[in-house]
């Protein structure tokens, strides 16, 4: 069991915004959240537990520092008050102070105490003589949060090996029969060790665990305190069937019952040999995202072909059959770039979404023009208009998708940003039949949901995807699972179902075909890919 530890895989990140010019106001408290997964209140798996570290969001809370810096948790340990500003948590009638790690007037990270009651729990934050408003969250047994190398809460998870202390990435990947270390916050309260102080015999939390890499689940050394206060530590062994890719999904479960939660959704890099990783489904390698994801921005271009069956708007009734032509080219931010690599986890993996108002900048995305774009398949050419700068096409006629699928080329002219080029999309014959729809008309969330079909390309994948809104709470999330298409089934399970709000939504089975390069002057990476799937309206309870 190894206990190695650097500050950067605490900070990888704790998300600190700069800090804001203070107003001539108090204090004032808008969110709060695991400081790994972000997952905010409304949804199954939110809630801070005790002895995790959490973040909290607001206005003026603390004096600006010149530079923000991380507390040292050597003796005397992390400070109660820091920058000005003092917390204080109350549940029922207990009454705790959390020692803060940084103090910033929008943000604060802090470690709450393990000895705090589980419950309905109200938080201030007091500075200048001034006390916010007392903002309500629920303490909850377990909630554990992964950190992620990008600090986002999704894409991939920081791993760092257990001898060299070395992170994994996409050019350092993880091998399947390879034990690694997962860092985050929230396996629940650790009363053998300090919430304040480092120590050098940090304790295992009893807390029943699982770690999923691509549906299969590891074999876990260790799970407790890494010696830094609220920072947990799992050593895990990565299962010998794990599926290679750059991104194969991770996610924890905690706790068993009604007290089990679910993580946030991450990835990892795998391969069989170490080194850079491979991905057959987006057709990519570790270099190239790595690369990409190291610029200050990507420069990148996505077209394809798609035919999706939806329920009809009422007040018709039936379903309607859409065909698709489109093609989006942008310049974003290469961090940015990185994370969203994980959009396409590999087969077994699922991901899930959950809404949350980022505190910081989001990513700038700028159109690039790519001049004058034309599609061309079995049954005809198309002109695809630009919808805005950088955006290109959308319905095509009736008649151009049919059963039999068929090869379908964009031709792009050239224009100010982008130029020339010439792209071929292969759709399958047949075409993908979901052959028991009826089975998630009504989705219960404790038990995942089914899914057969028929149909679709040989070599190419499925992707279960599914959305939910509840109006009550104002949570919105969604899923997408991805799925082998010789399979012929897959079963989505029920802490992918459990951690969507109960509400109304969609849910969709897509057959996607393998990712396809092109390459156009202008861009740093293009890709086209064609599908066709259905979706129906869904109520998940």
């Amino acid at each position: 069991m190894s206990k190695g530890f650097s500050w950067n895989a605490l900070l990888v990140l704790a998300l600190v915004c700069p800090a804001a010019a203070f107003a001539q106001n108090g204090p004032t408290i808008t969110g709060i959240t695991n400081n790994y997964s972000y997952i905010p209140a409304g949804f199954p798996n939110s809630g801070i537990a005790p002895g995790s570290i959490f973040t909290l969001y607001g206005t003026n809370m603390s004096t600006a520092p010149a530079t923000v810096t991380l507390q040292s948790s050597a003796s005397p340990g992390i400070p109660k008050t820091l920058e000005g500003a003092t917390l204080t948590v109350t549940v029922g009638g207990t009454t705790v102070t959390p020692a803060m790690y940084y103090a910033t007037p929008n943000q604060i990270a802090a470690v709450l105490p393990s000895k705090t009651p589980t419950g309905s729990a109200t938080i201030t934050v007091s500075y200048k003589n001034e006390t916010s408003n007392a903002f309500q969250f629920q303490v909850v047994p377990h909630a554990l949060g992964l950190d992620t190398y990008f600090g986002t809460g999704t894409g991939l998870v920081t791993a760092t090996n257990t001898t060299t202390g070395a992170l994994y990435d996409f050019t350092n990947s993880a091998k399947p029969g390879e034990t690694i270390i997962l860092w985050g916050s929230g396996l629940g309260a650790d009363t053998s060790d300090s919430d304040t102080e480092f120590t050098t015999t940090p304790h295992a939390v009893n807390t029943p665990l699982q770690i999923y890499f691509g549906g299969v689940p590891g074999t876990i050394l260790y799970a407790g305190s890494s010696g830094y206060p609220g920072l947990d530590q799992i050593d895990v062994t990565v299962p010998a069937n794990a599926p290679p890719s750059c991104s194969t999904g991770v996610v924890a479960l905690a706790g068993t019952g009604a007290s089990r939660t679910v993580s946030n959704f991450g990835s990892l890099a795998i391969s069989p040999s170490g080194g850079e990783c491979n991905d057959s489904i987006f057709g990519i390698s570790g270099s190239t995202i790595s690369s990409l994801s190291g610029q200050s921005t990507v420069r990148d271009g996505n077209l394809f072909v798609a035919q999706l069956v939806q329920p009809a708007n009422p007040p018709a009734t039936g379903t309607t059959t859409s065909n698709f032509g489109s093609a989006k080219f942008t310049q974003e931010t290469g961090s940015s770039y990185g994370t969203s690599s994980g959009s396409f986890y590999s087969t077994g993996s699922c991901s899930v979404s959950q809404t949350i108002t980022l505190y910081g900048a989001p990513p700038t995305v700028i159109g690039l023009d790519a001049g004058n774009l034309s599609l061309t398949g079995p049954a005809g050419s198309y002109t695809l208009p630009p919808t805005s700068k950088g955006q290109y096409g959308g319905q095509i006629p009736p008649n151009a998708i049919t059963s039999s699928g068929g090869a379908f080329t964009f031709n792009g002219s050239g224009g100010a940003d982008v130029g020339s080029f010439k792209a071929t999309i292969d759709l399958p014959n047949p075409l993908l039949a979901w052959t028991n729809q009826s089975a998630a008309a009504t989705i219960n969330r404790a038990q995942g949901v089914h899914v057969d079909w028929t149909g679709g390309g040989q070599g190419t994948f499925v992707i279960i995807m599914g959305n939910s809104s509840n109006y009550t709470t104002g949570a919105s999330g969604s899923f997408t699972c991805v799925a082998n298409q010789s399979a012929l089934t897959f079963t989505v399970p029920d802490y992918v179902t459990g951690a969507m709000p109960a509400g109304t939504g969609t849910m969709s089975v897509e057959n996607i075909t393998n990712f396809k390069s092109f390459a156009a002057t202008g861009l740093d990476y293009g890709f086209g890919f064609g599908l066709t799937g259905t979706e129906i309206n869904v109520t998940y309870q």
